[in-house]
């Protein structure tokens, strides 16, 4: 009766230990599988991200459409709006480094410079002193959110814009 009691115990061992090996498997198939999910779930974040950043491209270049027009009274709300996404933007991905975030905090304060140019020259109904160079800063500013993009988008293996 020894020897099957023993044999007993050894079977309950190896089964025990074969369930530990397969918990172990399973709990590192687990940890895989959440660290897939995490990535994409950063990959759309940061597509996102990049569909985000063109639309405001897209609204900059409408801005400098609009002051080509001399569309001045519809501008400063543009550029509120252009501000507002900005700043959104900013605090919605926070995966930015700390030099686009200077950069989009820049981009913020020269429309919001434009802007007060604008502003001043509706309340006194005269156009703002050189259209040109308003257009200049715009396109200055669209380049640098548009390297923005393209930094985002080699972060997750996209193409160039």
């Amino acid at each position: 009766m020894g020897g099957s009691g023993e044999l007993g115990l050894l079977v309950s061992l190896i089964g025990f230990l074969i369930t530990i090996v397969v918990v172990l498997r399973s709990k590192s198939a687990a940890e895989k599988t959440g660290e897939a999910v995490a990535e994409v779930r950063q990959k759309l974040a940061l597509q996102t991200a990049v569909f985000d950043l063109n639309r405001v491209l897209a609204d900059v270049d409408e801005l400098k459409a609009l002051h080509r027009a001399s569309a001045w009274e519809i501008l400063p709300a543009r550029y509120s709006s252009l501000r507002r996404q900005l700043a959104a933007f900013k605090g919605t991905y926070p995966d930015l480094t700390r030099k686009q975030k200077a950069t989009i905090q820049g981009i913020v304060s020269q429309f919001s410079e434009i802007e007060s140019i604008v502003e001043k020259s509706l309340a006194t109904k005269q156009t703002p002193p050189d259209p040109p160079s308003l257009n200049r800063i715009a396109a200055e500013q669209g380049d640098k959110l548009n390297e923005i993009v393209i930094a985002v988008q080699q972060t997750i293996g996209g193409s160039k814009a």
